[in-house]
């Protein structure tokens, strides 16, 4: 762009802040006082990084390898190098959806870690294989007819894909590249976001789609200054609400651990990329819980291999390069001790790796040492308590999961609980199928999946039923959609380490008060007491706990066997229990739905008692899991 055009629309610039501020900038706590009439003025590279950052980068790096030392920047390096090395062997970036024919978010994904990773190996080594290889996956997506607004998550990504390409690539793009991306972002992403629903949302969505529309409103602030302004203004101002809701007071991220780490880390791409850009991100770092999420996340990591994957969650722990960010923002050097364990063992895959790669240049990995703290609890919209014994893999760990099955990625699973011990999953949580495939299958069953009222198809499917979780049926039914597990007390000495839920309203009025106590006793077992207060009338109830154990009946309990240790279920009552053993296999129910479901890909069993609750006093049941 000339100096003519650059002078054009940096005094559009000004004179559309002064007309939305009405005043000078001054602290800058607010969109209203941010100093953005300077963005356009400054010189590629000022998304996330800037000249000067990459070169204390590069410094660090090119130290650390020389000393042969593999610290946690040289690795994360690594990382990055490795996804640009695959990307110049990959196929071309093409325009296809997914089987449910609604998303190109695995090529929006596939167009971020490719373009992000080349652009940086090109800066670092100055080999242009690495920018002809970005240069032609931004030509390739720039030509697409749309970037899948109906889906904005496709947008939010490609838009943060580009944006990265143009702005760090900037000075060695061909200029007919340059046009096509900035062509391509004004019809795909400025002129769509005005009317996406992202805004309004306090999920994921928000912070996803919000990244990625900042992104190109800092890359393309001198092309476009209108709609840069406009962008950022309807970020920050929609994204406040969307932190106050996901992470307030506790910092308990609503959607379960895989979803804060692809919310929060395009929350920390907006933080950051605001504060590159104007100094500020506006607040969004300062908000009640923010600075406790990490202690969240770390904490849904269990002892023997798997996370607490309530919800839509899947059980692998990975490694989550936002945490640096966490630790050089918050100081919690701490509780990176699991992560840079899980770093050296498999490394990163990250499409926003570049992002945080900075942040673990301020840490010094000799101050990393275990965390003192064995329990976390958060309360909000889903509430929840995860405990330890230690941090070793035949510690035991203990997560229990309040809260609704109106949460955004919920199931009917409050009151349930995931439990390792010696290296053991005791008490699990299955994964779901791919959205595509239950959507399909809704969808060919009348239904809608995303649907969440009572009579939704979607609670029809085994694995989000509260049939197959960890917690209580009462008379045969479904959990109430709008019921909720609210979080009571939280336990956290030798003798007792975990929570009290009440259940009371996840049942109606068939209980006066139902609680459940989970906790692990005594430092060696498990203990879960349910007690139900009676409305007048008998009842029913089925206990459940969702099991990877073989398990065996036996007269006075269950039998639960793996990995060379032998645990006994047993409950103690004053009313009567019958020992259950029912299948995990969906295609053992009838039902439409579960004979469409996917059979679970690994042994599994349901394993409880059934009993009743007398209609004069309700019933109490202590249930034990222990070490034979």
């Amino acid at each position: 762009m000339n100096s003519i055009i650059k002078r054009t629309a940096q005094a559009v610039l000004c004179m559309l802040i002064i007309l939305s501020c009405g005043r000078a900038p001054a602290e800058k706590t607010s969109v209203d006082t941010a100093d953005i009439t300077q963005l356009g003025q400054r010189s590629h590279p000022r998304l996330v990084m800037d000249a000067k950052d990459f070169k204390a980068v590069f410094k660090a790096v090119k130290r650390d390898i020389g000393k042969g030392m593999d610290t946690p920047i040289v690795l994360i390096h690594r990382s990055v190098m490795a996804a640009a090395d695959a990307s110049l062997t990959a196929d071309p970036i093409i325009y296809k959806k997914d089987i449910s024919n609604k998303r190109i978010l695995h090529v929006s994904r596939a167009a971020l870690n490719r373009i992000a990773a080349c652009a940086y190996a090109y800066r670092f080594t100055g080999d242009r294989k690495y920018l002809e290889r970005a240069e032609a996956d931004m030509q390739s997506v720039c030509s697409f007819a749309d970037w899948n607004p109906s889906h904005y998550l496709d947008t939010g990504e490609m838009g943060a894909a580009v944006s990265f390409g143009y702005d760090w690539l900037y000075d060695s793009l061909q200029p007919e590249t340059r046009a096509l991306a900035e062509k391509a972002v004004k019809a795909y992403v400025f002129d769509t976001r005005k009317s996406a629903w992202f805004y309004s949302s306090i999920n994921n969505w928000n912070q996803v789609c919000n990244g990625g529309v900042a992104a190109a409103a800092i890359a393309f602030a001198d092309v476009w200054p209108e709609d840069a302004l406009g962008s950022v203004n309807d970020a920050v101002t929609s994204n406040r609400p969307c932190v106050e809701t996901g992470y307030s007071p506790d910092g308990a991220y609503r959607e379960g651990p895989g979803y804060w780490s692809y919310g929060t880390q395009f929350q920390i791409l907006l933080n950051t990329e605001l504060e590159k850009a104007f100094g500020t991100d506006f607040g969004a770092s300062d908000i009640q819980g923010f600075d406790r999420t990490m202690d969240y996340y770390v904490f849904t990591r269990g002892n023997a291999g798997k996370c607490f994957n309530y919800s839509d969650n899947g059980d692998n722990i990975s490694p989550d390069p936002g945490l640096w960010y966490f630790a050089a923002r918050f100081g919690k050097k701490d509780l990176l001790f699991s992560e840079l364990e899980l770093l050296r063992e498999r490394g990163y895959n990250c499409r926003l790796l570049p992002v945080f790669i900075k942040y673990a240049l301020k840490i010094d990995p000799a101050q990393i040492k275990a965390p003192e703290t064995l329990t976390y609890s958060g309360q909000g919209g889903t509430p929840v308590v995860m405990t330890r014994t230690g941090w070793g893999s035949r510690d035991l760990y203990l997560g229990i999961k309040g809260g609704t099955a109106a949460e955004n990625h919920a199931h009917m699973d409050a009151g349930s609980f995931v439990y390792d011990a010696y290296g053991q999953r005791w008490s699990m949580d299955m994964v779901c199928q791919s959205y595509a495939e239950v959507e399909n299958l809704t969808w060919a069953n009348g239904g809608e999946y995303w649907a969440m009222n009572q009579e939704s198809l979607r609670w029809r499917l085994c694995r989000i039923n509260n049939r197959f979780h960890s917690t209580v049926t009462v008379n045969d039914r479904d959990h109430l959609v709008n019921g909720f597990a609210t979080l009571e007390q939280v336990w956290d000495t030798t003798g007792m380490k975990g929570g009290t839920l009440d259940m009371t309203s996840v049942f109606g009025e068939t209980f006066k008060s139902v609680k459940r106590e989970i906790v692990i006793a005594d430092s060696d077992h498990l203990r879960i007491t349910d007690i139900f207060q009676s409305g007048g009338e008998k009842a029913s109830v089925r206990w459940s706990m969702v099991t990877p154990s073989e398990p065996e009946l036996t007269e006075d309990g269950i039998i639960l066997r793996a990995g060379g240790i032998e645990m006994k279920l047993a409950t103690q009552s004053s009313e009567k229990v019958t020992y259950r053993i029912w299948s995990g296999n969906c295609r053992d129910y009838e039902g439409i739905i579960p004979q469409g479901e996917a059979p679970y890909p690994a042994p599994v069993w349901v394993v409880g008692f059934e009993s009743e609750t007398p209609a004069e006093a309700g019933a109490a049941y202590t249930t034990t899991l222990k070490k034979i």
